[in-house]
This record gives structure tokens, C-alpha cells and sequence, in this order.
């Protein structure tokens, strides 16, 4: 073609880089505005929600983690709730987590593999049917080189099918899909030899927490929660979040 053709195309094409490039500059400062925002209703809605929740927790966390500390996450509810609750002020830590068919076994010995591969302390997120399907390898987690500090959200089953339809179905939910006990992680940290802690409000797991993030010793922390009370929160947080938009 005409060279006169081939400096419209060019002048044509630079153009149109500049259009784009405005426009991605103007939906990520609208996206960073809006996350701002919705950062900032969610501390003040977990912060005044009287409950010690799964999401209170993950909002503590995430805030408090020491910059030492790789973080590992549990499949299931856990890395969902870091994802929807963690908080966007927190220490910057390696994450580690297993995807894949995201299954829930092995979940510990993965973790202890992590916090050796990067050779620093490590703290896990990790929900109670994950922790029971990988119990043996809490023995690994008593002989780390460096200490892993083990948090169990324990609501007595598969929380996270509560969230979905499936549990609407009385007659099967429990059985087949919830698959309820009666288990805490007390004896297993004794029969591991590992120090086991109950904290029972935000205020005494942050004690806790930092406390043992910052000992040379690995031990388990188990927060008990309840399926309902996970829902219920759940869908407060998202009728305030649309009267606040």
C-alpha cells in the first residue's frame, strides 16, 4: 500500500492504543475507588457485629499476621473467606495453597512442606473436616523446623454447603452433606504434644495469636463456630453492603 496509507493506519492504530489506555487507567481507578470503599464498610460492619464469626477471625488475621509468617490456606470455607473478608491492610505474606480438584486431604502435610520449602515460621487456616482427614500429620507439624501455628475453624462439619441450595433438602443435607460430629482437637494436640488453645472472643484470639506467632514453638488454636451463625452474618454483610453502596 501508499505510505500515506500505511501513516493513517499507524496514526490510526496510535490512536486508538491512547483511547484504550485511558480507559483501563479510568476503570482501575474507579475499581480501586470502590474496593477503598467496600474495605471500609466491612470494617465497620465486623467491627461492630457483636459475634465472634468465621468472618471476625479472618478479618483479625489478616490484619495481624506478622511479616515472619507465611500464610497456608485451607480448601473449602478458608480460602473463600480470606478472599471475601480478609483485610487489604494487613502484612503482604507468601500464600500457599493446594487448588488443584481442591480436595481436603493432606492438607497439613502440605503445609509443613511449605513453611520448610521457604524455611520461615508459618501460620494455617484450616477448617475441622480438613484437619480430621490429615490428623497423623500433626505429627509433622510437632517436629517442623520452624513453628506453625495451626488455626482450626471448627464448626462441627461442612460448613460450606450450608451456603448453598443443597441445604435446603432437609431429609439429606445433614447425612450426606453436612456430615455433623461432635469432635474437638484438645486430645489430639495432647497425644501430638503440641500446646492447644481455646480462645472464645476476638480479643483473646489476637492475645493468643500474636503471642504464639511470635514463640519458637508450633502449636494448634481452635476457634469453635456454628454453621447457622456463619449464614447469618454472611447475609447481614450483604444487605449492609447494598443500603451502603
Amino acid at each position: 500500500p501508499p505510505r500515506s496509507t500505511l501513516d493513517r493506519s499507524s496514526a490510526a492504530s496510535d490512536v486508538y492504543k491512547r483511547q484504550a489506555k485511558k480507559r483501563i487507567e479510568k476503570l482501575e481507578s474507579e475499581n480501586k475507588a470502590q474496593s477503598k470503599k467496600i474495605e471500609k464498610l466491612m470494617e465497620q460492619f465486623v467491627t461492630n457485629h457483636p459475634l465472634f464469626s468465621e468472618m471476625k477471625l479472618v478479618r483479625t488475621l489478616t490484619k495481624i499476621i506478622p511479616e515472619s509468617h507465611a500464610l497456608f490456606l485451607g480448601n473449602s470455607l478458608p480460602v473463600r473467606e480470606v478472599d471475601f473478608y480478609g483485610s487489604g491492610n494487613g502484612s503482604e505474606v507468601k500464600v500457599g495453597l493446594n487448588r488443584g480438584a481442591s480436595g481436603i486431604d493432606g492438607l497439613v502435610a502440605s503445609s509443613v512442606g511449605y513453611s520448610k520449602g521457604l524455611n520461615q515460621p508459618l501460620t494455617l487456616l484450616l477448617g475441622d473436616l480438613s484437619l480430621l482427614h490429615d490428623l497423623n500429620s500433626l505429627k509433622l507439624i510437632s517436629e517442623s523446623p520452624k513453628p506453625i501455628v495451626l488455626i482450626v475453624l471448627n464448626n462441627h462439619g461442612g460448613g460450606i454447603f450450608s451456603f448453598l441450595p443443597v441445604s435446603e433438602h432437609k431429609d439429606i443435607f445433614e447425612t450426606y452433606f453436612s456430615t455433623p460430629h461432635s469432635l474437638e482437637f484438645k486430645d489430639a494436640a495432647k497425644m501430638f504434644k503440641l500446646p492447644y488453645f481455646h480462645p472464645e472472643s476476638p480479643e483473646e484470639f489476637e492475645s493468643i495469636y500474636l503471642k504464639k506467632a511470635s514463640a519458637n514453638k508450633s502449636c494448634i488454636i481452635e476457634v469453635i463456630t456454628l454453621k447457622e451463625d456463619n449464614i447469618r452474618v454472611q447475609k447481614e454483610w450483604t444487605e449492609f453492603l447494598h443500603q451502603n453502596r
